[in-house]
């Protein structure tokens, strides 16, 4: 009897640790079954099913307290809305998780998010912002202890280094710097042995690859462009597939390569239409043009001018309220911070009676200072909204785009009139850039607009290649446009 007695005991005493035990047991394998699930999610190709993927390892992470489950998930959503090109909505993404994460020492998902924040950033051109995001994701990817992690996160900073300097018009164009940060950011990553932390290696491939076909260095960019696809493979990563085959059908259309080209951007428009990238669609749809008016497909060209023209017009409309949500973001953001440092400044008033004067001094100044940063951040508001507004009325619907280059192809004398009529400020530029410009030298510009090439205009008009030739020279030289310069790019970007 007493044993019996002795052996209940001991159970009763054993039941709270083995229930503890179950209960750790039972933890551990949820957080691996969740760390599995976020690698699935990061590598599927489908946007939705990443994001429904994403949404269930962010449930299942809060219901047994997994932080950094809870971070995969919430950075993994604000990528997948940055891919899409919804730069403002990722930025409200990352604010969510952003607490959070910077309350861990989790350094390397610190570094990945500060490091995404500022490509929002650089991509919306607040490119000081930006600098700013980076210089602080730098900082914390130099303490990361992995050599992997922390070569993956340097890569990724000296890749938005090398994008934001390139785009950086205040900062002229300093092309060494762009390729600096490029190699840098190849060489560092080429260094990583974990194939899971290689994907930035397989950005910076097609990167490179832009960079050297820009220089017509085309046997580098080749190079650079098929090592892309072969780490996608590799890797499993087969939605950065677009980026490779864009490059290559460029390269083919130079060298008149024009099955091959139709293949690749066919294989482009394909794979972007699934990850939803609407950049990569624009320049698919662009180069499908191009390619079917080489080929004599006239109708094929001219339908996928329409969807190109579409969605450019997308493009701008999506750009211009980003631009003013993210505004919006970045006060919002110096109002919260300036709320942080007014409460710690209470505190300290009510800790330290002594400094009392002195504190509520500061508190006035760094309110003046506030209200002074905020004023202006709204008067540069208001002035992009202003711009982008005029941006605006250049954009053409389907119909009237279809019009305008009818009438080029016809040489119809009403072309200029009507080409004029939906682009104001195109037009506008030019004259501003040089008000010696003639009648024809408007003309041109406005078919170079719509990405006629040299022997289409000479066929339209009626006239020789040679005296195409000339006038684009000529043009050249009043607009003062660089040799090294094409001449398309330029009359696009204005």
């Amino acid at each position: 009897m007493l044993f019996k007695k002795t052996c209940i005991l001991l159970l009763l005493m054993l039941i709270p640790s083995l229930v503890g035990l179950t209960f750790c047991y039972a933890q551990t394998q949820s957080t691996k079954r969740i760390d599995s699930l976020y690698e699935v999610a990061r590598r599927l190709i489908n946007v939705e099913q990443s994001n429904k993927l994403s949404l269930q390892i962010l449930k299942e992470s809060k219901a047994i307290n997994y932080t950094l489950g809870q971070i995969h998930a919430e950075i993994l959503l604000a990528t997948n809305l940055y891919n899409e090109g919804r730069y403002s909505a990722a930025l409200e993404q990352i604010q969510k998780i952003e607490p959070l994460t910077l309350s861990t020492d989790n350094y390397p998902k610190i570094a990945n998010l500060l490091s995404l924040k500022a490509n929002c950033y650089g991509r919306l051109k607040f490119f000081d912002k930006s600098y700013q995001l980076l210089n602080e994701a730098r900082s914390y990817a130099e303490k990361i202890e992995d050599d992997d992690r922390r070569f993956s996160n340097l890569g990724r900073i000296y890749r938005l280094l090398g994008s934001n300097i390139n785009e950086d018009k205040s900062k002229g164009a300093i092309k060494d710097s762009v390729f600096y940060y490029h190699r840098k950011s190849y060489t560092v990553q080429d260094k990583i042995k974990s194939k899971t932390l290689k994907n930035g290696i397989l950005l910076q491939a097609n990167i490179l690859g832009d960079l050297f076909l820009e220089r017509n260095n085309i046997d580098s960019a080749k190079y650079y462009y098929n090592k892309a696809l072969e780490l996608s493979v590799e890797l499993k990563q087969t939605k950065f597939v677009p980026e490779s085959k864009l490059g290559l059908a460029s390269i083919q259309l130079r060298e008149n390569d024009l099955k091959g080209a139709l293949a690749s951007y066919e294989t482009a428009l394909a794979m972007s239409t699934k990850t939803k990238s609407l950049s990569n669609l624009k320049k698919s749809y662009y180069g499908l043009a191009l390619v079917h008016e080489k080929l004599g497909n006239e109708e094929r060209s001219l339908d996928y001018s329409k969807k190109y023209g579409l969605m450019a017009d997308s493009l701008t409309n999506s750009t211009v309220s980003a631009v003013s949500s993210s505004a919006d973001l970045m006060i919002k953001e110096n109002e919260r911070m300036f709320a942080q440092k007014s409460m710690r400044f209470v505190w300290i008033i009510a800790a330290v009676i002594a400094a009392l004067l002195l504190l509520i001094f500061s508190i006035i100044k760094l309110r003046k200072k506030s209200t002074e940063v905020i004023s202006i951040k709204e008067k540069e508001h208001k002035a992009l909204s202003e711009q982008l507004q005029l941006m605006q009325s250049d954009v053409l619907d389907e119909q009237e785009l279809a019009e305008v280059i009818r009438l080029a192809k016809n040489n119809d004398p009403a072309f200029f009139n009507k080409f004029k009529k939906t682009h104001p400020l195109f037009i506008q530029k030019l004259m501003q850039k040089e008000p010696g410009l003639l009648g024809t030298d408007l003309i041109l510009c406005a078919q170079l607009r719509l990405g006629f090439y040299t022997k289409d205009i000479a066929r339209y008009t009626k006239t020789t290649v040679r005296a195409v030739e000339g006038k684009k020279y000529r043009l050249r030289k009043k607009l003062n446009i660089s040799t090294d310069e094409d001449i398309y790019s330029w009359i696009l970007k204005l």
